[in-house]
């Protein structure tokens, strides 16, 4: 895990394969599509394709969309 920040509230880190779930709460809640684009994830599968095809290349370059806990 690569934290980005954290406070005593907030812990920002890079996300995992371990955090699919995660991609598919976040991106299930309008409020937060509305902002980052796409669409509602349907199941772990696609929610992990998603974390190796788009997400965790990105980091390489410094860029991405990072896990909230």
């Amino acid at each position: 895990m690569n934290n980005i920040l954290e406070t005593p509230r907030l812990n920002l880190k890079e996300f995992t394969i371990e955090d699919a779930q995660l991609l598919i709460d976040i991106n299930n809640n309008p409020n937060v599509i509305r902002y980052t684009g796409g669409g509602p994830v349907k199941n772990l599968e696609e929610a992990k394709r998603i974390l190796a095809d788009i997400i965790f290349p990105q980091y390489k370059n410094k860029m991405g969309r990072w896990a909230v806990h």
